[in-house]
């Protein structure tokens, strides 16, 4: 049965396209009888969507069309959004991006051109624009399941220039863009001098301070939630719920508060271990990214006092994910002992303006 599935779907895909009123950015690029006869397939036989994928991915890492590789792509995420592992084909879809993306910038160098000019002198341009949604969005299905892929991508010089250069210019690749500068595995350590109270925890796909922010609030109130001044603390389940993607605000302009003051360590005294009284200096922004925060042996460091101004506070939309399937974290690694956190502020005074 999968060979009478998938010989139609390789046959179309195969076939390369030549005329200009053949490519669409539309479901008139879906009309084939063969690409509903797949999916059909899957859906009624679910455990043969990764072998579909399989072939897919093959077909993307030969020699073939512009525009059918998109339509591939395409196809790959939906298979992916219904059951399939992101990890068969994701490498295959980010190259397939990144062949897109050099020749969306050559078609953009030339924009005075019509589109009929551009397919004249360089078909393969028109074909990467027209479909360059469906290698977009198919990549945004895959590595917002796959935090490998996105570390890898990450480390792609070439691509990442492509995309900060046309983020701008290219439908929803601000939403790769934004992905890729959220942050995967960074450790934070997090002291609150005056209760010596302090947690470790890993952040996952965190876009923002004020997403941190929120996270951390919560993680501090869970672990210390019998102590002052935790214990008179409110969770504010609406932002914890919205920061990590579990379930949106139903009304625009909601958002958290800060309950306490944030710091990097230059905000501890030079001769205590105890915070500087009234002062900017050390003052986290929000608006700024946690890899900006200085660190010790890598591992961010934030203090947690009082708060300088009456009423610090942010809208949620710095919090919610870019994509359904993110799921943002600051994972509770450890609880620090008050010895603990007592040796990390001594650390600090120790190692000021020494921070890797």
């Amino acid at each position: 049965m999968m060979v009478e599935v998938l010989q139609p779907l390789l046959s179309f895909l195969e076939r390369d396209v030549h005329r200009l009123e053949d490519i669409h950015k539309d479901s008139r690029a879906f009309q084939d009888p063969s690409i509903k006869a797949m999916f059909q397939h899957a859906v009624s036989n679910p455990e043969s969507i990764n072998e579909i994928l399989g072939q897919l991915t093959a077909f993307l890492d030969s020699e073939a069309d512009t525009y059918k590789k998109g339509m591939a792509c395409i196809m790959s995420g939906t298979l992916v959004e219904n059951g399939g592992a992101p990890s068969l084909i994701v490498d295959s879809v980010v190259r397939q991006l990144e062949r897109h993306l050099i020749l969306i910038e050559a078609y953009l160098e030339n924009e005075e051109l019509s589109m009929e000019e551009h397919f004249l002198s360089s078909p393969d341009t028109v074909k990467a624009r027209v479909t360059s949604d469906f290698v977009i969005l198919a990549t945004m299905t895959m590595i917002c399941r796959n935090k490998q892929a996105r570390n890898q991508m990450r480390q792609k010089e070439g691509l990442v220039r492509l995309i900060e250069s046309l983020y701008e210019h290219v439908d929803n690749l601000e939403y790769v863009h934004d992905v890729l500068n959220s942050v995967d595995d960074l450790e934070v350590v997090a002291l609150h001098p005056e209760t010596l109270t302090g947690v470790r925890v890993r952040l996952e796909t965190v876009q923002n301070n004020f997403h941190l922010f929120t996270l951390l609030q919560d993680v501090m109130l869970r672990s210390f939630h019998s102590m002052e001044p935790f214990a008179s603390m409110q969770r504010n389940e609406v932002a914890i719920k919205a920061a990590s993607g579990i379930e949106y605000p139903e009304t625009s302009g909601a958002s958290d508060e800060a309950l306490f003051g944030f710091f990097n360590m230059y905000g501890l005294d030079e001769n205590s271990s105890e915070l500087k009284q009234n002062q900017l200096e050390g003052w986290v922004f929000g608006e700024m990214m946690p890899t900006h925060i200085p660190r010790i042996d890598g591992k961010v460091m934030i203090l947690l006092g009082e708060k300088i101004f009456a009423s610090r506070s942010w809208d949620l939309s710095f919090c919610i994910p870019v994509h359904s399937a993110l799921s943002p974290k600051t994972e509770l690694l450890e609880v620090l002992s008050p010895e603990q956190t007592k040796a990390w502020l001594d650390r600090i005074v120790a190692m000021r303006g020494r921070a890797d």
